[in-house]
């Protein structure tokens, strides 16, 4: 069953009192006032609920409609007996001009006319309740003889309303590329660690030939790990600091902190020992931890819903094109120089360019709008919404977007409650705890595939399959870098949307553990290490050992690289999504930490079973997403609680789809054979009459 706003007359926009009337009747036309009634449609059989007269107000921020209660005296009308007493009920609107359906003023006459209104909320006075109309929704109609629950669809469940092109400009681009400077951050930081620690001359200067290879081990594991420890603690506080400072003041401070670690680490010497590389490692993690945290709702806060998606996408690029840099950087130095103490000291020197131009960015970005609203700083918001739009702030688009962000911030308040502990109150509803639960073992089986143990451990990782020779080993790196980045630009554009979430993981993940399963037996019969010192050149088992190492990699970037973050940001509702986008961001710093801590202990200790483990954590990966994670592809973010509610979970997108497109076609049905042009000219000049006599 649907439910249809319905009105008498047609409006473009007109306002009261008539003393407007002069002034803004050179931006728009106006109407001063609108009878609408809420019908229900079941089987072509209409129901009168109720009858309003809708008024419209000027407010310091753009146009907002409200309605009374006013039910006509009218045969239809009186004919219903069961028309409900509607005094609790009222709805604001914008003024959009964009099209809705309407009917005749007879309770059972044909669909005609068209309101050219955009539908934000209604509000129920007694409860001091609203709730947004832009696509789908339920509401409770509440009245003193009727309690009763519908759900209306509009015609499309996509941001479709008309988008001027000054929207698309440098600034938007510009503010986003900044933000994921923290991207490239974090993803030369996670590559370069591994094979500079390889390196010669890193070795000599900190006289690792002191070390037992078990204390080694450890040195190595634990200037690797504190990174995530780092990371862990400051994905955590990345959720303090957005609340009091917010988004571009906290990519501030966490930037700052990177370059404050990154300086720690290129004072460290022999003579000093590693404490300044270890404790810089710690502090520039904390950093990257928080920037993990704030630059995806920063970009996601800042774009046009239009490009959101791709916008966001860049922070998945600059994370690998950061880690191509880093993969390279170390065989470069290796190739073109002397071992020396300048050789180690670049490429922990390249930190700094990614976090200075973060910094240096930050402070010339804007804030976020949507944060500013939250602090009721409504004057500077306004201003850099405005500015980021390249549009004034009494244009349509504007005005809609700050209702949008309005609505969005008032039923956050309402459904969470203001203040910085209230939306942890959300962690008691068990449908919550589910899902949290799920963003966590994905990131946990994204760790089980081995990736981070490659990209921290790269040297370790290519030598159990035979490949010796410090230079060798940082070419197959580079190597690693240059397949991972490439199949990430195929992810971002072609396969996440087409191929859809599940597909990808599971798929991934089969592929994935054929592939260590080979590299595991190759190592258990070959038993490469054993020629260490005799014979290097690869056999054509390690040769094929090598191709399934790129094929593995061909499976995982595609499918668990990015896919997880994906789901995670889709699943949760707006009211939990920043304690979601924490919990992601923290899962995947703690897992990254015990992968860091144990992958050397594990090769020593495990050899080829180090392969047999990862290829099984991902079979077990494919039961857990074919049983627990259901398909978000093609769907809104408003009908995810229905998703997670229908069963199977595997049936449950395709369910789903089906009522959806259902919903939909119901309501086209009921507008079909309409002629929209015809039937405005006729409404306008009914609205025409209807000011005339006022």
């Amino acid at each position: 069953m649907q439910v249809l706003v319905l009105t008498k007359h047609v409006l473009s926009c007109r306002c009261r009192p008539l003393n407007h009337l002069a002034i803004l009747r050179k931006r728009l036309p106006m109407v001063t006032r609108i009878f609408f009634w809420l019908e229900t449609i079941d089987a072509c059989r209409v129901k009168m609920l109720a009858a309003f007269r809708l008024d419209i107000s000027l407010s310091r921020y753009g146009w907002r409609l409200h309605t009374q209660p006013n039910p006509p005296k009218s045969k239809s009308s009186a004919a219903n007996p069961s028309t409900p007493d509607s005094s609790s009920v009222s709805i604001s609107a914008e003024c959009t001009c964009i099209s809705s359906s309407l009917l005749t003023s007879s309770p059972r006459g044909k669909l005609k006319t068209t309101l050219w209104l955009t539908i934000v909320s209604y509000k129920l006075t007694d409860g001091h309740q609203r709730f947004p109309l832009l696509r789908s929704f339920r509401f409770n109609w509440h009245s003193s003889s009727v309690q009763s629950s519908f759900t209306m669809t509009l015609l499309s469940l996509k941001e479709d309303r008309p988008t001027p092109k000054a929207v698309y400009n440098w600034r938007v681009y510009a503010c986003a590329a900044t933000a994921s400077f923290a991207a490239c951050m974090i993803g030369y930081d996670s590559a370069f660690i591994g094979t500079t620690l390889a390196l010669p001359s890193f070795e000599a200067e900190f006289n690792f030939a002191q070390y037992t290879p078990a204390h080694l081990t450890l040195v190595q594991q634990n200037i690797v790990s504190v990174y995530q420890a780092g990371a862990f603690f400051g994905s955590l506080a990345a959720y303090v600091s957005s609340y009091f400072l917010g988004r571009r003041k906290s990519l501030l401070a966490f930037a700052a902190l990177f370059m404050i670690g990154a300086g720690m680490m290129l004072g460290a010497n022999g003579s000093r020992g590693l404490g300044l590389i270890i404790g810089g490692r710690v502090v520039a993690g904390f950093g990257v931890g928080g920037c993990s945290n704030m630059t995806p709702i920063y970009i996601s806060e800042l774009a046009p819903p239009a490009v959101r998606g791709r916008l966001v996408g860049l922070y998945e690029l600059g994370w690998q094109i950061g880690g191509l840099v880093g993969f390279w950087i170390t065989y470069g130095v290796n190739t073109t120089m002397a071992p020396s103490n300048t050789q180690w000291l670049i490429p922990f020197a390249v930190q700094l360019i990614p976090g200075g131009l973060l910094l240096i960015g930050a402070i010339f970005i804007p804030e976020s709008p949507r944060w500013l609203f939250l602090k009721n700083k409504r004057e500077e918001a306004l201003k850099i919404l405005c500015w980021m739009r390249q549009l004034d702030r009494d244009d349509k688009y504007i005005v809609e977007e700050v209702g949008f962000i309005d609505e969005d911030l008032e039923r956050y308040r309402r459904d969470v409650g203001a203040g910085f502990w209230k939306p942890f109150l959300a962690l008691k509803e068990r449908k919550i705890q589910w899902r949290f639960l799920l963003g966590a073992l994905l990131f946990i089986f994204q760790n089980g595939s081995g990736i981070n143990a490659i990209n921290y451990y790269s040297p370790t990782v290519f030598k159990s399959i035979g490949i010796t020779g410090t230079n060798t080993g940082f070419l197959t790196t580079g190597i690693f870098g240059v397949v991972k980045t490439v199949l990430t630009l195929v992810w971002l554009l072609f396969l996440i949307d087409r191929m859809g979430r599940r597909n990808l993981l599971m798929v991934g993940a089969i592929g994935g553990s054929l592939c260590m399963w080979f590299i595991g037996a190759y190592i258990k019969i070959a038993n490469p290490a054993s020629k260490v010192g005799g014979n290097t050149t690869l056999s054509s088992g390690g040769i094929a050992a090598i191709f399934f190492f790129y094929l593995w990699t061909a499976f995982y970037t595609p499918s668990w690289n990015g896919t997880p973050w994906v789901i995670n940001s889709e699943m949760f509702d707006q009211n939990t999504r920043s304690l979601g986008q924490a919990n992601a961001a923290a899962n995947n710093w703690f897992w990254n930490f015990i992968i860091a801590r144990f992958t050397q202990q594990m090769f020593e200790a495990w050899g080829y079973g180090v392969y047999f483990f990862f290829a099984s954590l991902m079979i077990i990966s494919v039961v857990f997403v074919f049983f627990c994670i259901p398909e978000t592809k093609a769907l809104p973010l408003e009908a995810m609680d229905r998703l997670f509610k229908i069963k199977p979970t595997w049936k449950a997108n395709k369910i789903l789809l089906e009522e959806l497109r259902a919903e939909n076609e119901d309501f086209a049905q009921n507008t079909r054979g309409i002629n929209w042009d015809s039937e405005k000219d006729i409404a306008t000049e009914q609205v025409e009459g209807e000011t005339t006599k006022v």
